[in-house]
C-alpha cells in the first residue's frame, strides 16, 4: 500500500468494513496524510475481544469521512465524541 499511495497520490481512500486489510489501508493513508473514508462506520458489537470490533473503532478514528449506515452506528459515533455538522439522511 505504501508502494501505491507514493505512486498514485490519492485524494482520498476508502475502506469498508471491520476486517484487519480494511484496518492497514486506512491506517496507511492517515500515515501518508491520505483522507480516509470509512464506509460502515460506528458499527458496534461492544466486544473488544473481537479483533474485527477494535478494527471497526480504529477505522473511525484515522478517518476523516465517516459513512454509517445505520442510525444505531451513527449515535454510537456521537456517544464516542465524533461531531457531525451535517444531517443524517
Amino acid at each position: 500500500l505504501d508502494e501505491v499511495i507514493k505512486k498514485t497520490s490519492p485524494d482520498l481512500i476508502l475502506v469498508q468494513g471491520d476486517t484487519t486489510t480494511a484496518f492497514s489501508g486506512a491506517l496507511a493513508a492517515f500515515y501518508h496524510r491520505v483522507r480516509v473514508g470509512h464506509i460502515e462506520a460506528g458499527l458496534r458489537s461492544f466486544n473488544k475481544a473481537m479483533p474485527e470490533e477494535i478494527n471497526r473503532i480504529m477505522c473511525d478514528h484515522v478517518s476523516t469521512l465517516l459513512f454509517s449506515p445505520t442510525r444505531t452506528g451513527f449515535e454510537n459515533l456521537l456517544k464516542e465524541g465524533f461531531f457531525f455538522n451535517s444531517i443524517l439522511l
